[in-house]
């Protein structure tokens, strides 16, 4: 039984001593951008690595941080979108890979980007009603702004994909106007988009009555005659 034991032991040191050496822990670069569908920067965005939470992205939305792995370690990452938003571009974990055995000193820098996707579209509305300033502008029948000089307006309405705006000018305060309340439907799509509203107006002529052939004739008519003037008259 001593004997046995002892054989055991010897070959339990020959296991050790046949594993292959692991590699210590190296020194990893990373810089992870956050951006929107439009390449608009999202800040304050939480970055996880693994169960290690790395910071959070900067104005610009970029976080760069170092952290300690081996070659080989896979970590999932987590970089939640913010509200109105939804991950369109995120990759499932960091795979690190040890690079320094090329010649370089140091492991290239890893570059993670992580997009999320706005759940609302912006039209950009570009109202023009030739030379009326002040004209009230609706969307949705509701008052929003009014044209400027020249009868010019910009409006901004945002909307999830698919949203559907009615935009109108208010004539009421000018009756002559033709047409009266022209109106435009906008529908937002899987894009910001650009729109414009440049309805053409005239001035509704005033006419008068004419006045009736028959009825001046009429009055000509019943015009007395003017009294001829009376001739002398002979006496013998």
């Amino acid at each position: 039984m001593k004997s046995t034991h002892s054989s055991l032991c010897l070959f339990g040191v020959a296991l050790v001593a046949c594993a292959a050496p692991t590699k210590e822990p190296a020194r990893y670069s990373l810089s992870i951008s956050a951006v929107d569908d439009r390449g608009s920067a999202l800040r304050d965005i939480p970055i996880h690595i693994g169960e290690t939470d790395i910071g959070m992205t900067d104005g610009n939305g970029v976080l760069r941080a170092e952290v300690n792995a081996s070659d080989g370690d896979r970590y999932p990452l987590v970089a939640p979108c913010p509200e109105a938003h939804e991950p369109l571009q995120m990759p499932d974990e960091v795979v690190f890979l040890d690079t320094r055995g090329l010649g370089g000193e140091k492991n290239a820098t890893l570059e993670i980007r992580v997009v999320c996707k706005r759940q609302s579209r912006i039209a950009a509305v570009l109202v023009h009603a030739a030379g009326l300033e002040g004209m009230p502008i609706l969307i949705d029948g509701i008052k929003k702004a009014t044209t400027g000089p020249g009868g010019i307006a910009h409006l901004r309405l945002e909307g999830a994909s698919s949203s559907q705006f009615e935009i109108a000018l208010d004539t009421r305060d000018k009756p002559s106007l033709v047409p009266q309340n022209p109106r435009k439907e906008v529908q937002l799509g899987d894009e910001d988009g650009l729109f414009v509203f440049e309805p053409a107006f005239s001035e509704a002529e005033s006419r008068r009555p004419a006045k009736s052939k028959r009825r001046r004739r009429r009055r000509a008519q019943e015009t007395p005659e003017a009294a001829k003037p009376r001739r002398p008259v002979k006496i013998d």
